[in-house]
């Protein structure tokens, strides 16, 4: 029972059993085989094995549903990881919307006075540890903030802390807006579609890069868009691995409620930011 304590939470109990530190179903199973009294132990070490094995079939559904840590990220930090609403920025209106869950990341952030920043981040596959290191990289940006970086460059640095790590992997977009110049950036990294329908365009255009997800492997450059930015445009950015199909004419909606019925009506979208112009 003390060896497998160990082996569980990967450090040495140096007498000392952390049991409160253990899972609930797996905290019976060792409390059951360190029992002073031996006739309350398992009496064959088969059974005490069966009981190892069932435990680690189910040890992901257990993971996710009962960490204490998994719990307190639902239940706090969802204000942290992505806001209910953009924040203003004079040269452009902006709507949010997104579905009812922790697991993702949106951020809004002024590059320079002319210039914001919008980025989508998300888990590739969702478990504690990928949502731990979601914390970890929205604290990243906030520090990055203050400093100047490309789409493309900012990217790369998260990819960089991911690789140090040894960190799960995360699909990413990100879109720098210049206000003054009329141009953007686009660098996607498995993170969903981007699209843009530009003034007096019959049809809007999709800009795609098909870069791998963060933290997949090392990378020394991401492949970015640049497009120009005009009055009268509509930009939509979504969180999703399904194509977005929009209709023409709708650059005359407020971007709040286009957002919002976007993502009711598509149901595979996870996330979607409308920028008008």
């Amino acid at each position: 029972g003390l060896i497998a304590s160990e082996l569980f939470l990967k450090k040495l109990n140096y007498g000392v059993l952390h049991i409160a530190s253990l899972p609930e179903k797996f905290r019976k199973i060792i409390a059951k085989a360190v029992q002073i009294d031996p006739s309350l132990r398992y009496e064959d070490i088969i059974d005490f094995i069966a009981d190892i094995t069932a435990y680690k079939k189910t040890f992901e559904q257990e993971e996710e549903s009962s960490s204490p840590i998994s719990d307190w990220l639902k239940n706090h930090l969802q204000s942290f990881l992505a806001p209910k609403k953009p924040s203003h920025w004079g040269e452009a209106e902006i709507g949010l919307a997104y579905e009812g869950t922790f697991a993702k990341t949106v951020h809004f952030f002024p590059v320079t006075p002319v210039e914001w920043m919008i980025l989508f981040l998300e888990p590739q596959i969702i478990t504690p540890t990928s949502l731990l290191f979601l914390v970890v990289l929205k604290g990243a940006l906030l520090t990055l903030e203050a400093q100047t970086f490309a789409p493309k460059d900012l990217l790369l640095r998260l990819n960089e802390i991911l690789i140090l790590e040894k960190a799960p992997h995360y699909r990413a977009s990100c879109l720098l807006l210049n206000g003054e110049k009329g141009l953007l950036s686009f660098a996607s990294c498995q993170g969903g579609s981007f699209w843009h329908h530009a003034q007096g365009a019959k049809e809007g255009h999709f800009l795609e890069t098909p870069n791998p997800c963060l933290g997949e492997q090392k990378l020394s450059d991401i492949l970015e868009i640049k497009d120009n930015w005009e009055t009268d445009s509509l930009l939509v950015m979504t969180m999703s691995q399904s194509p977005l199909v929009v209709s023409k004419g709708l650059e005359s909606l407020a971007a709040q409620p286009f957002a919002e019925n976007l993502l009711k009506n598509h149901p595979e979208i996870k996330a979607v930011v409308a920028i008008f112009r």
